[in-house]
């Protein structure tokens, strides 16, 4: 599925990150650096990386991390694995590995696997997911972007600011029916 707005992309934020975080302040939490990844690396617009890098989707994942999440990660964790044959519509229980060309086809052609693989890319970091988006624009310069990234924590916070995203979120999960604190 391609989203064709930042409501809609929000959305599939919220819908997805549920599947992984039931506690609400945890579901607050990832939404938000989720929604703050997607804007920074993508402007919620671009899937494949400006000026011909290895980074596709919305959350502009580089391809060898898509494939070991993908190929080797996902193989022992059944739980991880059966959200992403849900928005893939594979079997779940069985892991089905993939070539490369065609993972880099689907974070492309398909924004909720693209979320998917970037929430299982942060829930395999072993640091908690701090609550407020400065912490968490180094949290993600750290582990997504990390130390060798040309982006930069300020960068997350700018697009954060500009895209209004703590009111979009708000907007969101208002609409259906969750309230965080």
């Amino acid at each position: 599925m391609i989203y064709n707005t930042i409501h809609e992309i929000i959305g599939a934020i919220v819908k997805w990150c549920a599947k992984f975080d039931s506690n609400i302040p945890k579901l607050g939490d990832a939404v938000n650096l989720m929604v703050g990844t997607a804007a920074v690396e993508s402007k919620f617009k671009y899937r494949k990386q400006i000026g011909g890098g290895p980074a596709v989707g919305l959350w502009q994942m580089e391809l060898t991390t898509a494939s070991d999440i993908w190929n080797r990660y996902l193989k022992h964790k059944k739980e991880y694995w059966n959200i992403l044959a849900e928005a893939e519509e594979l079997e779940k229980n069985i892991h089905i590995p993939f070539p490369e060309s065609i993972i880099a086809r689907r974070l492309v052609e398909n924004d909720d696997i693209a979320c998917v693989l970037a929430r299982i890319k942060y829930r395999i970091i072993k640091e908690p997911i701090p609550p407020r988006p400065y912490q968490q624009a180094v949290y993600w310069k750290q582990y997504y972007n990390t130390p060798e990234g040309a982006g930069m924590a300020e960068d997350y916070m700018d697009t954060w600011i500009i895209y209004e995203c703590e009111k979009l979120i708000y907007n969101e999960l208002k609409k259906i029916g969750i309230k965080l604190t």
